[in-house]
């Protein structure tokens, strides 16, 4: 009778083996049924660092192209054989560098009024405080006005050169000599008059933007709802 024990163990572990694997026939797995979530909407500082940025652009590649046009035509005039620059074509060069003078000024004004929205953009990018825009206020307003007087002086300067100006040449060689930096100058003035605008422009954009966003949020109401001894109540609250 003893071999009953040895085979009744085997059938023991053999029951308390674990079935076989069953996952050969199953599905693809259930797509999930979530939606992805829609991105937020831009913000309105945001919509505005993009609408500056997209001023700055054309303003930037067209004030390039001005600036540079007329610096070539002012070296080409300043440059000319000086015989081409006396008797009755002197007046004629004079006018020639006047025009190409406030040509430069222009593209130089652009490109001024490109860097001060530029930087009003990344100050609405940054998500900054009201702060900072009035500090970009306050340097837009001095860079504008200090640009203007200085535009003013210079422009008085430059008239005094081409007035003293005679028809021969030496007076068209000392008309070159005296002009010196002046050129320069107007260039930098008119810098600083394009960027000072740009920066209120900027500014005042971002302040009222800021003041817009900050009436929605006052006028926001919020309801609230109460039960109190078995009567359910809804408020609204808001600031106005």
């Amino acid at each position: 009778m003893t071999p009953a024990l040895p085979l009744a163990l085997a059938l023991g572990l053999a029951a308390a083996d674990p079935p076989a694997s069953t996952s050969a026939v199953e599905g693809p797995a259930e797509p999930s049924s979530e939606a992805p979530a829609d991105p937020k909407p831009p913000t309105p500082r945001l919509r505005l660092a993009h609408g500056l940025a997209g001023a700055a652009i054309p303003l930037f590649v067209t004030g390039s192209g001005i600036a540079v046009h007329a610096s070539s035509e002012i070296d080409e005039t300043l440059n000319r054989n000086v015989r081409l620059c006396v008797g009755a074509a002197a007046q004629e060069c004079r006018d020639a560098l006047v025009g190409d003078f406030e040509l430069r000024a222009v593209g130089l004004g652009l490109i001024g009024g490109s860097i001060g929205l530029a930087a009003a953009a990344l100050t609405a990018d940054l998500e900054a405080p009201r702060r900072a825009w009035l500090i970009e206020l306050g340097i837009g307003a001095g860079l504008a006005a200090g640009g203007v007087v200085w535009l003013g002086v210079n422009t008085a300067q430059t008239n005094a050169v081409f007035h003293d100006t005679g028809v021969t040449e030496a007076d068209w060689t000392g008309m070159r000599d005296s002009l010196g930096s002046l050129p320069h100058q107007r260039s930098a003035a008119t810098l600083f008059v394009g960027a000072g605008a740009g920066l209120l422009v900027g500014s005042i954009a971002g302040l009222l933007v800021e003041r817009a966003r900050t009436r929605r949020a006052r006028l926001t109401l919020r309801p609230s709802l109460t039960w109190r001894e078995g009567l359910m109540s809804l408020s609204l609250r808001g600031r106005f």
